[in-house]
């Protein structure tokens, strides 16, 4: 299992671009970038805020309940 975010994002080359800017965003707003289930997951007071992955065609950036 990947245990940095930057060893996901080098998987996929084609949107660094895009995955570096959305970790970027995170840091300022002092959420801890972790990796869980595999994927990035930005946590903050030990909750799960938000998340991103690529898929085939698409990233995506998803928002957990309540946050």
């Amino acid at each position: 299992m990947k245990k940095l975010i930057e060893d996901y994002i080098a998987d996929f080359p084609e949107w660094k671009t895009v995955l570096y800017k959305l970790l970027s965003i995170t840091k300022k707003l002092l959420m801890k970038p972790v990796i869980k289930w595999g994927i990035p997951v930005f946590v903050y007071e030990n909750k799960n805020i938000a998340g991103f992955a690529v898929f085939k065609n698409y990233a995506a950036i998803w928002f957990y309940q309540g946050a």
